[in-house]
């Protein structure tokens, strides 16, 4: 009998055979099969070979080296998707998507394979979790636990993540290796094609006054700036409705893409502050839209266009942000515009559904019924006093599972970032990559698993 994984089922959920174990990877020390990886192998999937053999060595004591071929009936565990064709001829790392996996016993060899760039990494790592009991709390924290003799049952789980951006910005996710083994991306930082590799931005979240910064265009240029209260004002946003401003953006936004041509999003978003413009083009489209996230929209819009024939592959990013948080009455994004939807003025005490955050779910189900790509900020910190307790370890699952419900695609995870003195962090982090990763994973379960495991 198989257990076949998709979607939000829980990666543990494998059967036995008849009760009976599979494949023996290790007896009493010493390995019983040989860890294969492809001549045609990319970086990331020898990197997945070598971290196998790495933590499968510090669990049985013995030594599996890596090998490109093997003699005729010896068990292989055969890593990455051009050596899963030794075993299986139609494999294909295309139907997997970047990210989704495969684990599966197939006569006397073991697959662990996926799509690129990531998807063999996150098959290795979940191999080692499951299967090994392997844990990496925090980047100087581990558990390997001690298996002379490790036996496998009958394995076939396949599995997507429901999210394909899951960000834990944490101080534990800027360690690459603790990122990629608990199958996140790394903050806001690069990771190494050795790891997968990462998405990468172009100036990050607040951009309007980086785009046209104001030492440089408010003297020659007031009109491309906020009127606020009559004037213009270079500390707020900028005028939506100018076109000049708005060329001139794209000019600035094309030049940060051409010297960058890794980039996946592109910001055009509001600075972190008041100020929308009320200038009568503005203002008009704020009361024909029911709210200033109409303006924030169209100029997201409108660049998108711009970029979309030069740069098909990059995203626009865009925030649902304090006063753009209401979503416009008539205007939808672009279908390469990512929407941001924060959460910044709810109860993290309650989940995200509570009748105390009714003005912010009600906004969530706006934007999701309107939005072909919507990512969402969540706030997992007491910002105020980051030493204090914050009781918001509950809400995370609840939270993360009702983003998934309404079509969210991405989740960061704004925590104490490279600040390592906060309320709890390093549980915080390990919980979110766990949610993140598989949302379907019981919170108290994992709560109580890492103050064990770390403790």
């Amino acid at each position: 009998m198989k257990a076949t994984r998709l979607g939000l089922c829980c990666v543990s959920a494998v059967l036995f055979a008849n009760a009976a174990w599979a494949m023996t990877i290790a007896r009493d020390g010493k390995a019983a099969c040989a860890v294969v990886v492809a001549k045609t192998a990319t970086l990331a999937e020898q990197r997945a070979a070598e971290e196998l053999g790495r933590f499968l060595e510090a669990a049985t004591g013995a030594a599996f080296p890596i090998v490109r071929d093997t003699k005729p009936g010896v068990a292989r565990i055969l890593v990455g998707p051009d050596a899963a064709r030794l075993a299986a001829p139609d494999f294909s790392a295309e139907r997997h998507g970047a990210e989704g996996l495969v684990i599966r016993t197939t006569g006397a060899d073991l697959v662990l394979a996926g799509g690129r760039p990531r998807g063999t990494l996150y098959a290795v790592y979940t191999f080692l979790d499951e299967q090994v009991g392997c844990r990496w709390w925090t980047p100087a924290a581990s558990t390997i636990p001690k298996k002379p003799t490790l036996d496998i049952p009958a394995l076939d789980v396949r599995y997507v993540p429901p999210l394909e951006y899951r960000v834990v910005f944490w101080a534990s996710s800027l360690d690459e290796d603790w990122a990629v083994r608990n199958r996140v991306h790394g903050g806001i930082m690069p990771m190494s094609e050795q790891r997968g590799g990462s998405f990468t931005h172009s100036c990050f979240c607040h951009t309007y006054n980086i785009l046209i910064p104001p030492a440089k265009y408010f003297q020659p240029h007031p009109e491309w700036f906020s009127l606020v209260n009559g004037k213009r004002d270079p500390n707020a946003q900028l005028c939506l409705t100018n076109d000049a401003m708005r060329q001139e953006l794209v000019k600035n936004l094309k030049d940060v893409l051409r010297r960058d041509p890794k980039i996946h999003y592109a910001w055009v978003s509001q600075s972190d502050c008041g100020g929308a413009c009320q200038c009568a083009g503005c203002a008009a489209i704020d009361k024909e839209e029911g709210s200033p996230s109409g303006a924030t929209l169209r100029l997201a819009n409108a660049v998108a266009a711009d970029l979309e024939k030069e740069f098909p592959s990059v995203t626009v990013a865009t925030l649902a942000y304090e006063y753009t948080q209401k979503p416009p009455a008539k205007t939808r994004p672009h279908p390469n515009v990512t929407v941001w939807v924060c959460d910044i003025p709810c109860n993290f005490t309650e989940p995200l559904d509570h009748p105390s955050n009714l003005h912010f779910y009600q906004d969530l189900e706006g934007w999701a019924g309107i939005s072909p790509r919507l990512y969402a900020w969540d706030y997992t910190m007491n910002f105020w006093h980051p030493l204090y307790p914050q009781p918001n370890l509950r809400s995370f699952g609840p939270n993360i599972r009702l983003l998934v419900k309404h079509g969210v695609r991405g989740v960061f995870e704004q925590g104490g970032g490279e600040g390592r003195w906060t309320e709890m962090g390093e549980l915080r982090a390990w919980l979110l990559a766990k949610l993140l990763w598989d949302p379907a994973r019981d919170d108290a379960g994992l709560i109580r698993e890492f103050l064990r495991g770390y403790y």
